[in-house]
């Protein structure tokens, strides 16, 4: 039973969603032609800039990239309802000069942002980022924060200061121990391995480190004050399928990528299904053209 705020419900062509504060999504199929009209949530790069340089990421982060234009972010999210979960992230989202500017107009569209950031950019580096990201989430320009785990620091830093919070660990990076230091109830998003970018050589003998996670990902799931979740890169890098009854899969399953969301590159302006997907130009598309062009795209 749901008993957070509704944030907001749409139909989505043959569906009706509804999207509550706490991040639960429910979609209800209201007819059988499974319809589709625009995603439901999309994942917004808007810098390319970051100066931490990980070995592993697909995006090529690094301190000399450039930042989105704020009118293309209002081009390519023109046309969805209220309601659409808006996921930004980079290189470091904190570099784009106009981030607030970014959330201010997010907002005005009725659009649910939430921001991605790594652990080293919001505590050893820039602490105060802390008390900023509360305020955006008082006045409601973001709602879930996700942070990619580098294991330095306990997330018992966060105690009472920001809301729906979602340790982010990548399968080839993280291990089972790193989610099993998490103190206090929380939420984790695994994430499979992107062998894109840099990641394409960080990540191209990452079996064993995914075989460890499969004989360990028993004992992560046993601990009740985690609330685990998966990617679909996380959930095929696992064989999750295989091993849930297909009750289960079909209940909680939501998606493959491109059905309901998709990546928009709002730097180069380019989309795709995923950020590991072929990456088209928006020329001149506007987001539901895109979304529907997305369905023919290579994965």
């Amino acid at each position: 039973m749901i008993t957070t705020r509704k944030l907001a419900q749409y139909r989505n062509g043959s569906f009706l969603v509804s999207l509550y504060s706490d991040g639960t999504k429910v979609r209800e199929q209201t007819d059988s032609e499974g319809i589709v009209e625009f995603p439901e949530s999309i994942d917004l790069k808007i810098t390319e800039v970051c100066d931490l340089n990980c070995s592993y990421c697909h995006e090529n982060g690094r301190e000399n990239g450039n930042h989105a234009r704020v009118e293309n972010i209002d081009k390519v999210t023109n046309g969805l309802p209220p309601g659409v979960e808006i996921a930004i992230g980079g290189g470091n989202p904190f570099e784009h000069p106009q981030l607030k500017e970014i959330l201010i107009l997010l907002k005005n569209k009725g659009l649910v942002a939430s921001l991605t950031v790594n652990e080293l950019h919001l505590f050893l580096l820039h602490p105060l980022r802390v008390v900023l990201l509360k305020e955006w989430q008082q006045c409601g320009l973001i709602y879930g924060i996700g942070i990619s785990i580098r294991g330095y620091l306990p997330n018992s830093l966060l105690d009472n200061q920001l809301n729906d919070v979602v340790w982010h660990c990548i399968l080839g990076e993280s291990t089972p121990f790193d989610v099993l230091a998490l103190k206090r109830p929380c939420k984790v998003l695994l994430l499979g391995d992107k062998k894109y970018g840099r990641g394409k050589d960080y990540f191209a003998n990452d079996k064993p480190k995914i075989d460890y996670w499969k004989y360990h990902l028993g004992m992560v799931l046993s601990r009740e004050d985690l609330l685990v979740s998966f990617d679909n890169l996380a959930i095929e890098q696992l064989d999750l399928k295989s091993k849930l009854p297909g009750k289960v899969w079909d209940k909680y399953y939501m998606g493959d990528d491109g059905q309901f969301t998709m990546y928009v590159d709002a730097v180069k302006m380019q989309y795709a299904k995923n950020s590991i997907s072929e990456r088209v130009n928006v020329a001149g598309l506007n987001i539901r053209e895109m979304f529907q062009k997305v369905r023919g795209l290579k994965a």
